[in-house]
């Protein structure tokens, strides 16, 4: 085995389980296995559900990244999802990155009609993660 193959990760399925629920299932990688103040979440969306239902904050930026499952054509997004930031309700129909600054009130965030699977990813640029309400 190379030396250099301690940079690469490959246990990554996780779940996140909230009040019983299970509201993530794919890959997760946080600060412990990363060894860097970041957490990643990438999974796959493939039926209508509100993920986040109430509206909150961060003292740490992050980003929510949606796209297409067709592996020959991620901009192919059949979707709506809805997102509130900073109280304005955003609908989404193609695919997306959304910057949440430090600070900025998001949420709900809502996966209002799944056409087709998409494919979403959550990057958050902290160790330690915490909703402020």
């Amino acid at each position: 085995m190379a030396a250099s193959s301690k940079y690469i990760i490959q246990d990554l399925k996780g779940q996140i389980i909230e009040n019983g629920k299970v509201i993530f299932d794919g890959f997760r990688a946080d600060h412990n296995i990363l060894g860097e103040p970041c957490s990643i979440l990438y999974s796959a969306v493939t039926e209508p559900h509100v993920l986040v239902d109430k509206p909150h904050k961060h003292d740490f930026p992050h980003f929510l990244c949606l796209f297409g499952s067709n592996p020959k054509d991620l901009f192919d997004f059949d979707a709506e999802v809805e997102i509130y930031l900073d109280g304005e309700k955003n609908i989404i129909t193609a695919p997306s990155i959304i910057h949440m600054p430090t600070g900025l009130p998001h949420c709900p965030l809502n996966f209002k009609r799944i056409g087709k699977p998409i494919m979403f990813l959550e990057i958050m640029l902290t160790a330690h993660y915490e909703r402020k309400f």
